[in-house]
């Protein structure tokens, strides 16, 4: 079982979400070849919930979320 202290845990709207995806993308074969692993739950409001595994080579500070 996960428990949330597995994890950080961020709430996006849709814009920073889709600039999490793009990172996803574009880091892919980095985030695979470090065992990086997250979920997404759609909220309402168009917003997204997005868990981040810990993982030594990244986290949410790494990921550039603003415009």
């Amino acid at each position: 079982m996960i428990h949330e202290s597995d994890c950080e845990i961020k709430v996006l709207t849709r814009n920073e979400f889709r600039k999490f995806d793009e990172y996803v993308s574009t880091n892919f074969e980095d985030l695979y070849k470090n065992k990086v692993a997250y979920d997404v739950t759609y909220l309402d409001n168009d917003t997204f919930k997005v868990r981040l595994f810990h993982n030594p080579s990244v986290s949410f500070e790494d990921i550039p979320l603003a415009n």
